[in-house]
């Protein structure tokens, strides 16, 4: 039996992901064959054509087709100027996510936080005020699995580099109850 192969069979994903490739080639052969160069400066626009496929002769409704010799209008790049962000003149602001254990106030936090926030700022007051490590940072949030997220300004002219946010999160660990405090880098990402 040598010299016997198996034919090709082009169902399921393999036959799927070709479909796909020849309807967008086709889909982008289409859209070359009718994109018109832009007309000259001070010319009117021509009316855009009615699109038209001739199944059976492509030829007969496309005069450049099949000529190598037809040119592609190349599409010009338009200069993007870079977004810039202002400078803050009181710092960048670091998040953390915090889980802070057998403090009450953290319950009283973590349900009202988005249903009545100013219950949730008041227990944060109290909690502040019973931790004052805490007073720096800001409840900037806080999910019902017990978690707050604590927003820190970073002093004017400090960057928030790795080793300062460090510094910060260890200031946050040495905090009565504080379980863990992990720089949210989703949220503010650096650049390094």
């Amino acid at each position: 039996m040598t010299g016997t192969r198996a034919p090709l069979h082009l169902g399921g994903p393999l036959g799927a992901l070709g479909l796909g490739c020849v309807g967008g080639a086709v889909a982008l052969a289409i859209a070359a064959i009718n994109n018109d160069p832009p007309p000259p400066p001070g010319e009117a626009p021509a009316a855009a054509p009615a699109l038209s496929v001739d199944i059976q002769s492509p030829a007969a409704s496309d005069p450049d087709f099949g000529r190598d010799d037809v040119e592609l209008a190349q599409v010009e790049s338009v200069p993007v100027a870079p977004v810039e962000r202002p400078a803050r003149a009181d710092g960048t602001e670091v998040q953390f996510i915090v889980r802070l254990k057998g403090a009450p106030e953290i319950d009283t936090i973590t349900r009202n936080f988005k249903r009545e926030p100013a219950a949730a700022q008041a227990a944060w007051q109290e909690l502040v005020t019973r931790l004052p490590g805490l007073s720096a940072f800001t409840l900037a949030g806080a999910s019902y699995s017990g978690e707050i997220k604590l927003a820190y300004q970073m002093p004017p002219g400090i960057p928030a580099t790795p080793e300062e946010i460090r510094a910060v999160q260890d200031r946050l660990l040495k905090i009565e109850g504080v379980s863990y405090a992990d720089p949210d880098y989703v949220a503010h990402p650096g650049k390094d």
